[in-house]
């Protein structure tokens, strides 16, 4: 397997698990947990295994630079603050419209490229992305369930999510040892969470035993998984091929909604997961050739 279809397959199973949150959130919630709780406990149950795992590598490869602290602070505070924002409109839009919703973030990927790094978009990247905006305000559904906040909440959460996809690629820290990367993102992450959780009183948690279970298996695969897969595909593709081919989660967390948590869906939902899917097997296979082609 080359490079190229490394970064895509990276991405796409990283989007995959990621795109099973929405479902284990519900059911964590459901069992005596809360949105802010979770994303604290996210943090705090994978750095155990993640340390364990920073041990493997070489003494001095553990360590932080002064620069690269900086970085990944920079990385935890965006990655931090989507997270929450986005687990935060679950309950008031729905964990399919918010998902849908919160990728809007291809678009501020391209649009932060382009303004802060001046970088050029390619009509095909432009292409997918408009497909992926319409395939979003199709899978939107207010008749269904809405909220303005919510709308919002789960809208401004890609913008954020956009800055945290440039910032790995530009700062460097997507080629920095995905366990380093993934321990010291979520050690930052957890201060950040929990602070939040404390301060507006949702730290507290009574979960029974099974919440717990599905609380870790959650941190596990997506802090060790997901989070550790994503650096390493757009070390591969960058950020802005990793941007599209990330629209896997919405596909993941519509059909989890539509099969297990009984969602509402239209005709224009499923008009919409298909728009999301050509665009995202348009970049994927056309690119690849333009790319082939110029090498």
């Amino acid at each position: 397997m080359n490079n190229y279809f490394k970064g895509v397959f990276y991405t796409a199973l990283s989007a995959f698990l990621y795109g099973l949150t929405p479902w284990a959130v519900t059911y964590i919630i459901s069992q005596g947990g809360n949105s802010l709780s979770n994303c604290f406990l996210r943090c705090l149950l994978c750095l155990p295994f993640a340390f364990l795992l920073l041990l493997r590598l070489p003494k001095e490869e553990r360590k932080l630079k002064k620069e690269e602290l900086k970085q990944i602070i920079i990385l935890a505070l965006s990655l931090g603050i989507t997270m929450m924002m986005l687990i935060g409109s679950y309950s008031m839009v729905g964990t399919s419209m918010a998902t849908s919703l919160h990728f809007s973030y291809p678009a501020f990927t391209l649009l932060g490229s382009a303004v802060f790094y001046k970088e050029k978009i390619r009509p095909l990247s432009a292409l997918c992305v408009g497909m992926t905006l319409l395939g979003v305000l199709l899978c939107y559904s207010p008749e269904l369930n809405g909220s303005i906040a919510g709308t919002l909440v789960a809208f401004f959460s890609g913008a954020t999510y956009a800055w945290y996809m440039i910032h790995l690629e530009k700062s460097g820290l997507s080629r920095m040892h995905p366990m380093k990367l993934a321990f010291y993102l979520h050690f930052f992450m957890a201060f950040l969470t929990g602070a939040v959780a404390t301060i507006s009183g949702d730290f507290p948690v009574s979960m029974s035993w099974s919440g717990w279970g599905m609380q870790l298996i959650v941190s596990l695969a997506l802090a060790l998984g997901a989070a550790a897969l994503l650096p390493m595909g757009i070390r591969h593709i960058g950020s802005q091929k990793a941007s599209v081919l990330s629209t896997f989660e919405p596909l993941t967390a519509i059909l989890m909604g539509l099969l297990v948590l009984g969602e509402p869906y239209s005709g224009k939902t499923i008009l919409g997961m298909l728009l999301i899917l050509i665009a995202v097997l348009v970049l994927t296979l056309v690119d690849r050739k333009q790319a082939s082609a110029a090498e």
